[in-house]
């Protein structure tokens, strides 16, 4: 993936595309994992020039204190 300020095509995206062209297209849901909200950004704005259907999930991460279960 790449950030959206430098305008060059991404392969990994283009992979993404082709696969869920091809899910879509067989009636297949698809969940996407990830960790970098930017490549999620990225992915959200093809599917959404696409008109798929996305609802998006963000869970914070919770520090945990030292010593405390």
């Amino acid at each position: 993936m790449i950030s959206p300020e430098i305008d060059i095509s991404s392969v990994k995206l283009q992979a993404f595309e082709e696969l869920v062209d091809e899910l879509i297209g067989n009636h297949h849901k698809v969940l996407i994992l990830g960790q970098f909200v930017v490549h999620l950004e990225i992915i959200r704005e093809l599917l959404d020039k696409k008109a798929f259907r996305v609802s998006i999930w963000m869970v914070q991460p919770v520090r945990l204190s030292a010593g405390k279960p």
